[in-house]
């Protein structure tokens, strides 16, 4: 099971729906400015240009499919974008539509800002009942603010 915290410009959220020339929070330009040695230094050829990166984000969710993957996002966090983070989840849709598991894609959102908070972890482990250990969960993984 894949299961991302808070996870910011460098994780969840599509960097082509984020940053400041996007829709504002942590994008592309940001995490390269403020985190260089995270990435890869190539990845600086795309500074102001994230539209034109071959992949993004989902890409990375898509490559745990069929195994279960739920974003733990903040509604207050400022450094996610609500858009990348949705834009991300559903181009990541086709990949586990193809193993049959779209309902093993999931996303959390806790009231918090950057963090982790006991909504995250209520989540974590409805998701974990649910997919790991085949208990009947009612929650639902699915809903944006």
């Amino acid at each position: 099971m894949v299961a991302p915290v808070a996870s910011s410009g460098g994780g969840t959220p599509a960097f082509r729906f984020s940053g400041a020339e996007h829709g504002g929070k942590e994008g592309l330009s940001e995490m390269m400015k403020k985190y260089p040695n995270w990435f890869s230094p190539h990845l600086h050829e795309f500074w102001g240009q994230a539209e034109k990166l071959p992949f993004d984000q989902h890409w990375l969710i898509a490559l745990a499919a069929p195994r279960p993957f739920i974003a733990l996002e903040g509604t207050s966090d400022q450094n996610v974008n609500q858009n990348g983070v949705r834009q991300a989840w559903l181009a990541a849709q086709p990949a586990y539509a193809m193993f049959g598991a779209t309902d093993r894609l999931g996303v959390n959102w806790a009231e918090r800002p950057h963090g982790m908070v006991q909504g995250d972890w209520d989540a974590l482990l409805a998701f974990a009942d649910k997919f790991l250990l085949g208990k009947k969960v009612e929650r639902r993984f699915d809903q944006f603010p």
